[in-house]
C-alpha cells in the first residue's frame, strides 16, 4: 500500500512490475517490490511510498505449469463432445480439477441519464464497448495416473463464438507439496452446433442436509440443498440468461441462480452433482423447486417440499417401525432435527429392558436402523406387544429428547 499521496502511472508501472516478478520470476513479496522499485520504469521518489505491511518473505506463488493437453479440435462447435487427453510429463497421482471456459466476447452497453452540470439537469447518452471474460461450461475432477489423464466435455448450445476459449487443469501434489496446472489456449469455439441427437429433459433427485432425506421431512432452518443432476447431453452451466440452475423457494417470483454449485463426478461429462447452502428460512412448511437445463437447453423443473424448525433442542418426527407388527426383522425409522447420538430401548409391557440399539453420529433428516428382531442375549422374542423408546442426543449442546412407540411381534 502507498505511505502518501501517489501518481495513477507511476503505480500501475510499479505494481505490472512486482506482479511480473511474482508470477514468472516468482519471488517472495519483498524481493518483488524491492526489484520493481530498483528496476521498472516507475519513478522512484513515487515508487519510495509504497511498502508491505506484512511478511516481507510470504510466497503468493501461482501453480507451476508445465505438461500439455491433447486432442482438441481445430474449433470446438456447440453440442460437440470432445475428448482430450493431459501429461503433466512427472509421475503426479492425484485427483485434478478441470475448467473449461468460452472464449471472451464483446459487449455494449447504453444509456440515457439526467445529470446535474452547470446549475442545470442536462440528458447525457452514454455508449460503452468492452470485453467480457468467458464463463465456464465444464467444472469436474479427473484423475490424474502418472502424471497422465483422460477427460471428455460437451459444449452447449449457448457458447459464445470465438478464439479465445481455455482448458485449465489444476492438481495439487501432495507429495511434493506442489501445485500444477496444465493449461490449453487459446481455443477457438463456434456456437455453430454440430448434429447431435436430443436424449430429452435432465434427470434430477433433490434431498436436504443428506441423502436420507425424503419429501415433507423436517430440517434446520439453514439447510443444504442437494442434487444428484444427470443428462446424457450434459448439464449447461455456462450461467447465460434463462438457462442456468434455478432455484425457487414457496413459489417465489424471483428465483436464485445456484449455478455455481454444481461440479460434475469425477471423469464424468453427464452427471454431477448441485450442493448450496440455504439460509435463514422461516420456520414451517416450504415448497421447492429445482430449474435446470441441458445443454441443448432441455428443461427439467424438480420439486420438493420440508419443513424448517429452528435449530435448539432436538425433535423426534415420523417416528415408525417398519415391519409392525414384526415376524422376523425390521427397521426403526424417525426424523430428527439435529445430529445426534441415537440410543433405542426395547421394554416389555411390565418395563423390563430386553434389547438396546446405538448409533453414533446420526445425520439430521431421515434415519433408519436395523433390528434384528432379537433380545440382548441373541434369542428370538416372544410373540407379544412390547414398548420402544428413541433416544437422541443432540452433537452440539448434548440435550436429550426421548420419544415412546408401541411395537408387536406376531410370528
Amino acid at each position: 500500500a502507498a505511505t502518501a499521496s501517489c501518481g495513477g502511472g507511476d503505480n500501475t508501472q510499479l505494481m505490472k512490475y512486482v506482479l511480473k516478478n511474482i508470477i514468472e520470476e516468482r519471488m517472495d513479496i519483498g524481493n518483488a517490490l524491492r526489484d520493481a522499485k530498483l528496476y521498472s520504469s516507475a519513478a522512484l521518489y513515487n515508487s519510495r511510498y509504497f511498502n508491505i505491511l506484512g511478511d516481507p518473505i510470504l510466497n503468493v506463488l501461482p501453480p507451476l505449469t508445465i505438461g500439455s493437453i491433447a486432442g482438441i479440435p481445430d474449433s470446438v462447435q456447440a453440442r460437440q463432445t470432445v475428448n482430450l487427453s493431459g501429461d503433466y510429463e512427472n509421475s503426479i497421482n492425484e485427483i485434478g480439477e478441470i475448467r473449461v471456459y468460452e472464449s471472451i466476447y464483446n459487449r455494449f452497453y447504453e444509456n440515457d441519464l439526467l445529470v446535474f452540470i452547470y446549475n442545470q439537469w442536462v440528458n447525457e447518452h452514454y455508449e460503452v464497448d468492452y470485453t467480457n471474460n468467458g464463463h465456464t461450461f465444464y467444472f469436474g475432477n479427473i484423475e490424474i495416473n502418472n502424471g497422465e489423464y483422460v477427460a471428455q466435455f460437451i459444449v452447449p448450445d449457448d457458447v459464445h463464438s470465438g478464439d479465445e476459449g481455455r482448458i485449465l487443469n489444476y492438481v495439487y501434489d501432495s507429495s511434493s507439496s506442489t501445485d500444477y496446472l496444465n493449461c490449453y489456449l487459446p481455443m477457438k469455439l463456434s456456437s455453430i452446433p454440430v448434429s447431435a441427437l436430443s436424449t430429452g429433459s435432465p434427470e434430477v433427485q433433490l434431498w436436504l442436509d443428506s441423502e436420507f432425506f425424503i419429501a415433507g421431512d423436517y430440517v434446520s432452518t439453514d439447510p443444504t440443498l442437494i442434487a444428484h443432476i444427470e443428462d446424457e447431453n450434459g448439464i449447461n452451466i455456462l450461467g447465460s440468461p434463462g438457462h442456468g440452475i434455478l432455484l425457487i423457494i414457496d413459489e417465489s417470483i424471483n428465483p436464485i441462480e445456484i449455478t455455481d454449485g454444481f461440479m460434475y463426478y469425477t471423469g464424468s461429462a453427464t452427471e454431477g452433482e448441485l450442493s448450496w447452502q440455504l439460509n435463514d428460512l422461516s420456520e414451517g412448511n416450504h415448497t421447492l423447486q429445482l430449474i435446470v437445463f441441458d445443454n441443448f437447453n432441455n428443461p427439467t423443473v424438480a420439486e420438493t417440499n420440508f419443513v424448517s424448525k429452528r435449530s435448539g433442542k432436538v425433535s423426534i418426527e415420523q417416528m415408525l417401525l417398519y415391519p409392525n407388527p414384526m415376524d422376523d426383522d425390521g427397521y426403526f425409522t424417525f426424523v430428527i432435527t439435529e445430529d445426534s447420538d441415537i440410543t433405542i430401548t426395547v421394554y416389555t409391557l411390565t418395563g423390563r429392558k430386553i434389547k438396546t440399539i446405538k448409533q453414533l453420529n446420526s445425520p439430521a433428516g431421515y434415519n433408519q436402523i436395523y433390528w434384528n428382531g432379537k433380545d440382548a442375549d441373541g434369542d428370538d422374542i416372544a410373540n407379544n406387544t412390547y414398548f420402544y423408546k428413541i433416544k437422541a442426543k443432540q452433537l452440539t449442546n448434548n440435550k436429550i429428547t426421548e420419544k415412546i412407540g408401541k411395537l408387536i411381534i406376531l410370528k
